[in-house]
């Protein structure tokens, strides 16, 4: 785990830009190992003003009439907030809760699983009857 200390020199907002690289830096060594140095590397994504920088990586490839295209992922990650605050601007920002949003999604994909079962039930019986 990283650990990080708010302090006069070091802000949040510091802390936010430094842990994004520290994830940058062990996303990257992660795929590196697991794909090759020559897979893995910064790009410049977007068009005009809204570019923004992404680690891409090629994972794959896929066949599509008789030619290989490589397959590539690409990851931006993004620190939570992780107190209260306000921006200078007035824009209220929450702490964000792991926990609860793990078990939202938790939640959301057992709601899924329930209407899936549901449709196919629901198929067979419409079988049955055809």
């Amino acid at each position: 785990m990283f650990h990080y200390e708010v302090t006069k020199d070091m802000t949040p907002a510091k802390i936010k830009k430094i842990a994004k690289q520290d994830l940058l830096d062990l996303f990257t060594e992660f795929l590196t190992e697991k794909f090759g140095e020559e897979n893995v590397g910064m790009l410049l994504i977007g068009s005009g003003t809204s570019k923004k920088k992404e680690l891409g990586f090629i994972f794959g490839d896929v066949t599509m009439d008789g030619e290989s295209k490589p397959l590539v992922g690409t990851i931006n990650p993004t620190t939570k907030e992780f107190y209260d605050h306000k921006s200078d601007k007035g824009k209220s920002y929450a702490t964000f809760v792991f926990g609860d949003y793990r078990d939202a999604f938790d939640a959301y994909e057992a709601g899924q699983a329930e209407k899936a079962a549901i449709a196919a039930e629901n198929k067979a019986k419409n079988a049955q009857k055809g």
